[in-house]
């Protein structure tokens, strides 16, 4: 395994500050050498470097995207009969699978996601997912947009505490969301009482998947 080395780490924390300044501009300027300073040293410690030579994708590349649970076997964790079943049947013809949410959730076919640290114990444990990197390129369905309401940085946003306190999209009230459109039924916004007050928060999803607010560089570096 070869790992980052200095002039590796100095490229990437310059990439890094450069997408920051780009995304925050001049708000959290005071903040931002010291947010890239963090993110890069969780990247690149006891991490193997990236082969710069590794296959890219191209027009031969075939993809399986898959729920974790859409393939089961008696006696084996869905994601490694979803392995077993690629090896019979697909050897050779997919390279890489796209695994969609596989974390402990309170709904919406794993989109809830209330613990991005876990696999669901139900579907497999990370040992499987790590097992299955070792014959494909595995893609995770991170869902980075919102959290669910059991989620404990929720649960921290309702009781006014630290990390989560600053975490989720709130706006006043009286937001005017008419000329937002999207393919869901239930109210944009929803009124939830906290600690202290009263707060609007933003749900693009589901009242249950509450959206982060990624103008707090704090969101982006947990």
């Amino acid at each position: 395994m070869q790992n980052y080395d200095d002039r590796d780490k100095a490229l990437i924390s310059e990439s890094i500050l450069r997408w920051l300044k780009e995304i925050y501009k001049d708000e959290w300027s005071d903040e931002l050498s010291a947010l890239t300073a963090r993110i890069s040293t969780r990247l690149t410690t006891g991490a193997e470097r990236v082969n710069p030579n590794l296959e890219k994708w191209d027009q031969g590349t075939c993809v399986l995207i898959s729920y974790a649970d859409s393939v089961t076997e008696e006696g084996l964790s869905p994601i490694v009969s979803l392995g077993r079943f690629c090896d019979t049947y697909l050897h050779g013809v997919v390279s890489t699978i796209h695994i969609l949410p596989f974390f402990p959730s309170s709904g919406d076919d794993g989109f809830a996601v209330s613990d991005h640290e876990r696999v669901d114990a139900s579907l497999g444990a990370w040992a499987d997912v790590t097992s299955l990197s070792k014959k494909y390129r595995v893609m995770a369905d991170l869902v980075l947009n919102h959290g669910a309401q059991s989620s404990p940085l929720f649960q921290q946003f309702l009781n006014d505490e630290e990390p989560g306190n600053g975490f989720f999209l709130t706006v006043n009230e009286d937001f005017d969301v008419s000329r937002v459109i999207r393919p869901r039924g239930h109210p944009l916004l929803l009124t939830v009482t906290t600690k202290s007050a009263e707060r609007v928060v933003w749900c693009t999803f589901s009242e249950d998947q509450v959206d982060y607010d990624f103008t707090n560089p704090a969101v982006l570096e947990y």
